[in-house]
C-alpha cells in the first residue's frame, strides 16, 4: 500500500491555469488540424524532455515517467509506469484524474487503448501530433519518442498522419502566465542561494566537488526541485567546463565558469556567475564589464514587438565597439527549452521571431582574453529574464558582478 497523500501537501497550479493552458494548446491544435496530441515520457536532460507532459498535466515531478494523451475534446489521460505511482499522482495532483499504470504492459499498448476509447480505429486518417517525433530543440535533434513505440502505433493506426508537434508546443509554452512567472521568480531565489554557496565555500584547498555539493544542497534547502543542472568548474584561465566537477583542490587565481539552474515546481532559472579566487587581473574585469554591458543592452532591446535578433545585434554591437571578440546567446526557459530560442540554431531552422510580453529566457553574452597561463579565458555571464513593456526584467536578485574571493 502506498502512503496516502493529499493535494494540499504539494504545490499546485490553479484550475484556472489549467484551463488557460488547455485552451491555448487546443487553439493551436485547431490551427494545425491536429485531433490528438501525444506527449511521450523521457526523463533526460534533468527532466526537461518531459516539459510538455508536465505543462499539460502538472505531472512528472522528480523524474516520474509520464506519457500524456491529450485529445482535442475529451478527458486527458496520463500513463505512468507503476500502479503505486499512478495512485500517488492521481491523489497528489488536481488537474488529471485519469492516471493509468503500465501494469506489465508497454507504453504503446496503453496509448492504443486510450486512442480506441476516443474513437480512433484502423481506418482513422486524422492528423495526430507527437511531441519529439522529430527535432527536439538543439538538445535532441532526432526526437525523444521511442522507435518501437512509434512502430506499434503506426501498425495499429496505419492511415493516421503522424506529425511532429514539437514546434507547436514550444510556441504554446513560450508565453508565461502570472502563475508561471511567479514560479520562475521562486526558481530565481533558489538559484541565488547556489551563487551565495559558491562564493561562501570556494576557497583554496577545498575540493571542487565539495563546492558543487554545497551549491546543490543550498538549492534543495531553499525549496528547490531535484535534479537540476549545475555545470561548474574552477581553475586558472578557464574557457570550458565539464558536466561534473573533479576532486581537484582549488588554488589561488582559479576562475569559475558555470551554468547554474534553480528549479521550482519544474520551472527553471538559468544563471551564470563568474568567481575569481583572489584579485582578478585587469583584463578579467574589462571582459566582465563588456559582457555586462552587452547583457544590459540585450535586456533593453527585448521589447514586445522587437525581434529576437534585435537583442543579439544590440549585444554584439557592444563587443564591436570595445574591440573584443564576443558572442551573444539565449536560451528559452520554462519547464524545458521553451521558445524563443532563435540563437540556439534550432535544427528546424527557426527564424528570428517577435518578442511577446511574458516570454522568459536566459540572456548569455560571452567574451574573453588571454590569461597569465597563455590560455584564453572565457567571461560568460547571464541570467533569466521576462519580457515586459519596458524591456526584459531579471528574475533573480544576486548582484551581477565578477566576484573576487579574498585569499
Amino acid at each position: 500500500m502506498i502512503s496516502p497523500v493529499h493535494s494540499s501537501e504539494l504545490l499546485q497550479f490553479s484550475l484556472a491555469e489549467r484551463e488557460r493552458r488547455w485552451a491555448r494548446v487546443r487553439r493551436l491544435m485547431a490551427e494545425e488540424g491536429v485531433s490528438l496530441l501525444l506527449a511521450p515520457t523521457h526523463t533526460g536532460h534533468w527532466g526537461q524532455f518531459q516539459a510538455d507532459v508536465r505543462y499539460l498535466t502538472q505531472l512528472a515531478p522528480n523524474m516520474y515517467e509520464c506519457f500524456g494523451v491529450f485529445p482535442f475534446g475529451g478527458e486527458v489521460t496520463v500513463i505512468t509506469r507503476m500502479a503505486q505511482h499512478a495512485t500517488w499522482l492521481r491523489d497528489a495532483y488536481t488537474w488529471v484524474s485519469d492516471v493509468r499504470a503500465l501494469a506489465g504492459r508497454n507504453w504503446s499498448s496503453l496509448v492504443i487503448d486510450r486512442m480506441r476509447e476516443l474513437g480512433f480505429n484502423e481506418g482513422s486518417a486524422e492528423r495526430v501530433g507527437v511531441v519529439g517525433l522529430g527535432q527536439w530543440q538543439p538538445r535532441s535533434p532526432e526526437g525523444i519518442i521511442r522507435y518501437d513505440t512509434m512502430v506499434r502505433l503506426k501498425a495499429a493506426f496505419p492511415h493516421i498522419q503522424w506529425v511532429n508537434a514539437t514546434a507547436m508546443m514550444n510556441h504554446a509554452r513560450s508565453v508565461k502566465s502570472a502563475e508561471e512567472i511567479a514560479a520562475h521568480e521562486r526558481a530565481g531565489v533558489i538559484a541565488d542561494q547556489a551563487v551565495e554557496a559558491m562564493i561562501e565555500h570556494a576557497r583554496p584547498g577545498v575540493p571542487a566537488q565539495t563546492v558543487w555539493a554545497h551549491m546543490h544542497a543550498a538549492m534543495l534547502l531553499a525549496g528547490g526541485e531535484y535534479p537540476s543542472m549545475i555545470n561548474w568548474d574552477m581553475r586558472r584561465d578557464l574557457s570550458a567546463f565539464a558536466r561534473h566537477p573533479t576532486y581537484r583542490f582549488l588554488e589561488k587565481d582559479d576562475f569559475s565558469l558555470n551554468e547554474i539552474e534553480g528549479k521550482f515546481d519544474g520551472y527553471v532559472h538559468h544563471t551564470l556567475h563568474p568567481v575569481y579566487l583572489g584579485r582578478a587581473p585587469d583584463n578579467y574585469q574589462r571582459a566582465f564589464d563588456a559582457a555586462y554591458e552587452a547583457f544590459e543592452a540585450a535586456r533593453a532591446a527585448a521589447l514586445p514587438g522587437n525581434m529576437t535578433d534585435d537583442m543579439a545585434q544590440a549585444a554584439e554591437a557592444v563587443f564591436a565597439r570595445r574591440g573584443l571578440q564576443g558572442q551573444f546567446g539565449m536560451l528559452g526557459r520554462g519547464l524545458g527549452e521553451d521558445g524563443p530560442h532563435m540563437t540556439m540554431h534550432a535544427p528546424d531552422g527557426e527564424k528570428p521571431t517577435p518578442f511577446e510580453e511574458g516570454q522568459v529566457f536566459a540572456i548569455r553574452p560571452a567574451t574573453g582574453d588571454i590569461g597569465a597561463t597563455g590560455r584564453r579565458f572565457r567571461m560568460w555571464i547571464g541570467d533569466t529574464c521576462v519580457v515586459t513593456p519596458g524591456g526584459a526584467r531579471r528574475l533573480s536578485r544576486h548582484a551581477m558582478e565578477l566576484t573576487e574571493v579574498p585569499c
